[in-house]
């Protein structure tokens, strides 16, 4: 059967999705900003003009035209917002290679490494090229920080797509994170709030690390959906495509997560979850190897075209809500005045 025909078969039964992050909203940039500064696209444009921000602790808003940035971009001064005035790219290609004991944080297109940031509708893709078994290591963004959040922005990757370091506390709302291996994984707090979590090859959403049951940490999903999408050509390179063969998505064989240690945190909550998670829905860590003495795998009032009847033994489906209440927004980060719920 050709493969154009299978794909259109797949799409009319749902087990898969086009990509359907729409055109960022774009963003009212008034030249009334308090502390804003126009950037337009240009070599190292981002860099340089937070380069030039004073060191007075005030809060700067950087406003980006519409275009496309490539460079890598480090956030290392507290209380900074990048805020995209229409659609707005940043991009950069790197990525190493996953033999080996190789440092990914350098491929990373957003490092952020300071207090109090902010973006608001920019979408940030590493584009270096990515094929199943040749995976690079390549983050889209490195979250090592404390109040970061993200609105309506788009992140694009293949295996670990954004990394929460220990400590970090990161806030993601109407956002779309597309990935296919750990792609959402550290040791911190990631809290996910009505966004589009996206497969594009079979393999793991999640891989959460905590050292010890008394460790901060934890990654929460609520009102979210959880889907499969086909290749996205995020560039005019057509070689870069983030993605298997379309017929993958009927085999079932991607996992709501796996414990990167066997204290690992995931809960998602109020989410529609979509047919192409596997019946087991979470996996072990490896055969060897299974760390899921300890985990905290949760679903609470989920819903969509899979099921829980056979959810792995060590994942649990809760139904009091008191139970889940500690990893609600308020009880899980505490201050939450820092969060942008307008």
């Amino acid at each position: 059967m050709r493969a154009s025909i299978v794909f259109s078969l797949l799409l009319a039964v749902g087990l898969i999705a086009q990509t359907n992050a729409a055109p960022l909203a774009s963003a009212s940039c008034s030249t009334n900003t308090p502390n804003g500064i126009s950037v337009t696209p240009g070599p190292n444009a981002i860099t340089k003009a937070l380069a030039n921000l004073a060191s007075n602790g005030a809060t700067y808003t950087l406003l980006l035209a519409a275009g496309t940035y490539t460079e890598q971009v480090v956030i290392s001064r507290d209380n900074v917002v990048l805020r995209g005035c229409g659609t707005v790219k940043v991009q950069f290609a790197k990525g190493v290679s996953t033999s080996g004991n190789n440092n990914n944080a350098v491929t990373s297109v957003l490092t952020v490494s300071a207090s109090n940031f902010a973006a608001y509708d920019i979408s940030f893709n590493n584009i270096n090229p990515q094929a199943r078994d040749t995976a690079a290591l390549a983050l889209t963004v490195d979250i090592n920080a404390k109040n970061v959040g993200f609105y309506r922005c788009t992140f694009f990757g293949f295996q670990d797509t954004v990394l929460i370091h220990r400590g970090a506390m990161a806030y993601f709302s109407n956002c779309y994170i597309e990935g296919s291996a750990d792609f959402l994984w550290g040791y911190g707090t990631g809290y996910f709030k009505s966004s589009t979590i996206a497969s594009n090859s079979p393999g793991y959403i999640t891989a959460h690390n905590r050292a010890s049951p008394n460790d901060d940490g934890a990654f929460v999903f609520e009102s979210c959906t959880i889907k499969p999408v086909t290749p996205s050509v995020i560039s005019g390179n057509s070689n870069i495509a983030y993605a298997s063969t379309s017929s993958a998505y009927s085999l079932r064989n991607s996992y709501l997560g796996r414990p990167w240690s066997q204290y690992a945190r995931v809960i998602y909550m109020h989410c529609d979850i979509w047919k192409h998670i596997a019946p087991a829905r979470w996996s072990i860590w490896s055969p060897g190897n299974p760390q899921t003495s300890n985990v905290i795998f949760w679903e609470y009032q989920n819903s969509g075209q899979g099921d829980t009847d056979t959810i792995a033994s060590f994942a649990k489906v809760i139904t009091n809500s008191a139970t889940i209440n500690p990893y609600t927004l308020s009880k899980l980060f505490g201050d939450i005045s820092w969060i942008d719920t307008a």
